[in-house]
């Protein structure tokens, strides 16, 4: 699976629940707007990241961060946040 094919199935997976994006190198970003979406979600990326590792690549390894908008929260603030 390329990372393209990778970056659509999220956009299938999220629908039009949220913005899927392509940071650059393999790093994807998906904003999400209310909370109640991302639990099922998370669960749908486990899996595709579980048959993405079967069929192509044996060590392949996932990491995620979560921020929340609370206020005035800049675009950087948030991805600093999440990436830590």
């Amino acid at each position: 699976m390329s990372l393209r094919a990778f970056g659509d199935a999220l956009k299938t997976i999220f629908k039009d629940h949220a913005l899927v994006s392509r940071l650059g190198g393999d790093e994807f970003v998906v904003v999400l707007e209310g909370k109640e979406v991302l639990n099922p979600c998370t669960e749908e990326i486990s899996i595709l990241l579980s048959q993405h590792r079967e069929l192509y690549i044996k060590q392949l390894s996932f990491s995620s961060g979560i921020a929340v908008r609370n206020g005035f929260e800049s675009t950087e603030q948030l991805y600093q946040q999440a990436d830590q």
